[in-house]
């Protein structure tokens, strides 16, 4: 063992860069075996040499510390225990560096694909590191987008901000086909959409409702713009709900010319009855649309949320009293009075109160 302290001292007096390769070299096996194995730190192979690894280290920790001149108690100590520290920092590095050199060889790889028109790369690199994918956002030459556009608009791996790239750059024959093709990705479609809303098959209500309820609120606007477009009466009542139509006054008043007596009845009587969510103004356009024989002029409603559901009755026992009087299932409202002492004050209204009055609520 002496020769061997005498060789490392050796090593350390006369040739310094060669004794620090030596010792690096664990390092250096170490990490590129991680490199190879980074998804997969369960393996065998790996663990055992971070095992050959750590007893390689503390015997070169060792071996140092005892081939001084004058060696210290308690170095090599110090010295494994920094290795270990620096191990385990570099350990927790080590797997967000390999995905960012990872990422970035794959952006490159994307960059050339790009530049040569191969456009299955750039479907398969993107498909493979969402990440890298983000390099398409840099992308700002109409030509290169749009040699993509034919390997691309079926999937939905492309980052958001290139859906709406690609969109500027198609065409609005091209947009017409695609925004009714179900294999054409729903991100494409939604930005597709919110560049032309009037290409848009609005007989195909189910795809637009679809579209909805993913799109961002822009793009709802839009849809809501253009509900006159639609043909279909229930098909109509379903594009309203699903886009709270009913509390856009803006979106009503534009669709109100478009709806007329009988076919769209209900659509005008709901729109009537909004009590709380429209103004004054706009229920009356949809109130003169109404015939005084219309069935609704038969109900009674509630005038603080529209609701013709009233209840009236036993409303339950409460203080050792029998409580009678009116209850509306839309919004709670109630009047009532004990058993004996008085009567319930009804609060239902005709049909004709929403075209005149605002709620009691304000």
């Amino acid at each position: 063992m002496s020769t061997l302290h005498f060789q490392i001292l050796h090593l350390w007096r006369h040739t310094p860069g060669l004794y620090i390769l030596l010792v690096t070299v664990p390092f250096l096996l170490f990490f590129f075996v991680m490199l190879k194995n980074i998804k997969n730190t369960n393996n065998t192979v790996v663990n055992v040499l971070m095992a050959c690894w750590f007893a390689v280290s503390a015997g070169e920790a060792y071996l140092l510390n005892t081939a001084r001149a004058v060696p210290t108690k308690g170095r090599f100590w110090i010295y494994l225990v920094l290795i270990l520290a620096v191990t385990g920092f570099c350990l927790s590095k080590m797997e967000n560096f390999v995905s960012k050199v990872e990422t970035g060889s794959r952006k490159r790889k994307l960059a050339r694909a790009l530049k040569h028109g191969n456009t299955e790369a750039v479907r398969r690199i993107s498909s493979e590191d969402s990440e890298a994918a983000g390099a398409l956002l840099e992308v700002n030459d109409p030509e290169l987008i749009e040699k993509t556009f034919r390997s691309c608009y079926t999937s939905d791996n492309y980052p958001w901000g290139y859906w709406e790239k690609l969109a500027k750059v198609t065409s609005r024959q091209t947009a017409h086909e695609l925004m009714n093709d179900r294999k054409c990705a729903m991100p494409f479609r939604l930005e597709l959409y919110a560049n032309y809303p009037e290409e848009a098959d609005y007989s195909n209500v189910d795809w637009l409702i679809e579209n909805a309820t993913k799109a961002s609120r822009e793009t709802v606007r839009k849809f809501k713009d253009n509900l006159s477009r639609i043909g279909d009466s229930a098909m109509l009542e379903r594009a309203l709900t699903v886009t709270n139509a009913y509390t856009d006054a803006n979106a009503i008043n534009n669709l109100l010319p478009a709806l007329t007596y009988p076919e769209y009845a209900e659509t005008l009587r709901k729109i009537v009855t909004s009590v709380r969510t429209l103004d004054l103004e706009t229920r009356k356009k949809a109130y003169k649309k109404i015939p005084s024989s219309d069935m609704a002029f038969k109900k009674e409603y509630c005038p603080y949320c529209g609701s013709s559901d009233i209840k009236s009755g036993y409303m339950g026992l409460s203080m050792d009293l029998y409580w009678y009087g009116y209850r509306c299932t839309g919004c709670g409202h109630e009047s009532r009075a004990p058993e004996g002492m008085g009567e319930a004050t009804p609060f239902a209204v005709k049909f004709s109160y929403f075209g005149h009055n605002n709620s009691p609520c304000g």
